[in-house]
């Protein structure tokens, strides 16, 4: 539970209005003589009652300094198509003067969210309850918009209450593409992530067979169940594809977006490429920071790769700052650096080439990790290309797709960096598997 500051406001609807002049109508016969004066006189001052309500709320209100508020769950993982109940318990000395008729948790163009019901748990305590159905990504949910009707609705309390939480949804389905592997290929096509061998990462318990080795019995295991059975591990390969991806504002515009389909087709890269033997460690840059996921060189570790992809929040009101793209070079630097791989790694960047700079840091980027002894990718995925593929083929996002990729070829040929522009699974794979073949 924490308390929170707030906003208060009170104002006279249409009904106080309608109410206010009936007794301004009133208040006025009852300047004259008639036998109805008293009558008037009261039915006038009963009629201003919403106008004194309001300044007396507004003036009540103003003296209440801090809301408590819980909300549950703060911080929740959902797959894709989820719905998900947040509850919202709000404690204030407000909540006595009306009933609650409107509550609103503000969210990004990316979650929807209805209140689904009100409790009313005392007399200063109230739980709302949200549905959220979000899109693929993080969502910050808040603030708390509250309406109570006063006097039978004709006078409204406003307040807006600073609740602060979090739904993170996490692609489910996924397209595996296998044997893309030119022949001869090692590791990028022919051997599967997690094969059974010495190695440090835990695969299975299976049952023992004469001829296995005696010292990996798990005898934990044979206590439990009085049958011997070993452990297996992992053994990873040496090679490996870091992914730098990144994102800026523009990738959130659209229905679906072009995030939520470069979201799936990284998924299903990543899980294909692990299915093909390769580790795969993803990074991506915002304009809210940079997410760096642990390598996934299982499918029992794939989640790696999922929980980045959910972590990428939304904006609630996308700019035209591309920040993410200034910072791509650093962070490639950096997870290579903290990756210590041998000189056996396809390092690919995944971005929308914006302007010259972009192509400066690629190239600069690429004679870096040449120098380390790794193969370097560029994939470039403008937004419109990606809601094409998505399945918005508006006219718009024809004639945007086609500016952008032919400032992006442009681009390229003067700077001396080979982009590939694509958002084919089949395309990235069959290249990413030539590059395996060269370290």
């Amino acid at each position: 539970m924490n308390s929170t500051e707030h906003q208060v406001s009170a104002r006279v609807t249409s009904a106080g209005w309608i109410l206010a002049l009936v007794g301004l109508m009133s208040l006025l016969a009852s300047l004259f003589n008639s036998p109805l004066r008293p009558f008037l006189t009261l039915l006038a001052v009963t009629a201003f009652t919403p106008f004194f309500t309001a300044l007396g709320l507004s003036a009540s209100a103003s003296g209440v300094k801090h809301v408590e508020v819980t909300v549950e769950p703060s911080d929740a993982v959902v797959p894709e198509g989820s719905e998900i109940h947040v509850n919202v318990r709000v404690r204030s000395p407000l909540l006595r003067v009306g009933r609650v008729s409107r509550a609103l948790l503000v969210a990004d163009p990316g979650a929807d969210v209805t209140l689904h019901e009100v409790k009313l748990l005392s007399d200063d305590y109230t739980e709302l309850s949200f549905r959220v159905t979000g899109r693929l990504g993080k969502h910050s949910l808040g603030p708390l918009l509250l309406r109570l009707a006063v006097l039978g609705g004709v006078t409204v309390l406003e307040t807006s209450l600073s609740v602060a939480t979090q739904v993170r949804v996490a692609p489910t389905s996924l397209r595996v593409v296998a044997h893309l592997a030119p022949p001869g290929a090692r590791y990028a096509g022919t051997t599967p992530a997690g094969v059974s061998g010495a190695g440090t990462e835990f695969l299975m318990i299976r049952e023992y067979f004469p001829g296995d080795d005696t010292r990996r019995i798990d005898w934990k295991a044979f206590a439990r169940t009085g049958k011997l059975a070993i452990k297996l591990f992992e053994k990873e390969s040496s090679q490996g594809v870091i992914l730098g991806v990144a994102i800026h504002d523009g990738f959130f515009r659209g229905r679906p977006s072009a995030f939520e389909v470069l979201a799936r087709e990284l998924a299903s890269l990543a899980s294909s490429l692990i299915k093909a033997g390769l580790w795969v460690r993803l990074a991506v840059s915002t304009e809210y920071g940079v997410i760096i996921g642990e390598k996934a060189s299982s499918p029992s570790t794939i989640s790696n790769v999922f929980q980045v992809l959910a972590s990428v929040e939304w904006p609630k009101e996308p700019s035209h700052a591309v920040t993410a793209n200034r910072v791509l070079g650093w962070l490639i630097r950096e997870v290579l650096r903290s990756t210590r791989a041998t000189p056996s790694v396809v390092v690919m960047t995944v971005l929308d080439v914006v302007d010259e700079s972009d192509l400066v840091m690629l190239s600069l980027l690429k004679r870096w990790i040449r120098a380390q002894g790794h193969e370097f990718i560029v994939i470039a995925t403008p937004p419109p290309v990606l809601r094409i593929a998505g399945g918005d083929a508006d006219i718009s996002n024809i004639g945007e797709a086609r500016k952008a990729v032919t400032q992006t070829l442009q681009l390229s040929r003067a700077y001396s960096v080979n982009v590939f522009i694509t958002h084919s699974l089949n395309e990235i794979l069959r290249r990413v598997a030539t590059a395996a073949l060269r370290v």
